[in-house]
C-alpha cells in the first residue's frame, strides 16, 4: 500500500513539472543549447555542489511528503562515497558553462552471471526541473555519455 501512495505522489509531483516546450524556451532565454553543457566524471571538489544537487533535486521529485534527507547527509554521504575509492562504483554530472552542477548520473559496477555482458548500471539519476524533458537521452547528446559510461563501467569494473 505504501508504495502505491508513493507512485501516485509521485505522479501528482510530476503533473507541476515545467514541459519540454517551456524548459526549451528557458534555454533558450538563458543563452545556452544542449551542447553548452558538459558531461564529465564527478571529481572530490564536486562533493558541495552534488550535495545541494542531490538535496534540491530529491526535494523537486519526492517532494516534502516524505522526510527530506539534509545538505548535510547528502554532504557526508558524498563524501564517504569518494573516500572510498575502490572502483565499486562511477558518477556523471552534467555541467553548465557557467559551471553550474544541473544534473547527475551515479551507478556501481555489475558483475552477476545473469547478465555477463553488463559491467555497470545506473542507480541514480537526477536532473534538476528546469532541465528536464530536453531529450538528453537522444540523439548526439547521448551519445558521448553512454560510450564514456561503457569505457568507465568496464575500468573500473575490472579494477
Amino acid at each position: 500500500m505504501k508504495n502505491l501512495i508513493n507512485a501516485i505522489a509521485r505522479f501528482l509531483l510530476g503533473l507541476n513539472r515545467p514541459s519540454k516546450a517551456a524548459n526549451t524556451r528557458l534555454l533558450r532565454e538563458r543563452g545556452e543549447t544542449l551542447g553548452s553543457f558538459m558531461i564529465r566524471e564527478a571529481r572530490p571538489e564536486d562533493v558541495p555542489a552534488l550535495a545541494a544537487l542531490h538535496v534540491k533535486t530529491w526535494n523537486e521529485t519526492h517532494g516534502k511528503f516524505k522526510s527530506p534527507p539534509t545538505y548535510q547527509l547528502r554532504e557526508q554521504q558524498w563524501r564517504d562515497q569518494f573516500n572510498a575509492a575502490d572502483g565499486s562504483w562511477f558518477c556523471f554530472v552534467i555541467e553548465a558553462g557557467n559551471g553550474k552542477l544541473v544534473g547527475f548520473a551515479k551507478g556501481m559496477a555489475y558483475n552477476h552471471t545473469d547478465l555477463p555482458d553488463f559491467s555497470g548500471e545506473l542507480n541514480k539519476i537526477y536532473l534538476l526541473h528546469e532541465y528536464q524533458r530536453l531529450a538528453w537521452g537522444t540523439g548526439s547528446s547521448a551519445t558521448l555519455p553512454k560510450s564514456h559510461i561503457e569505457l568507465v563501467g568496464q575500468s573500473k569494473a575490472h579494477t
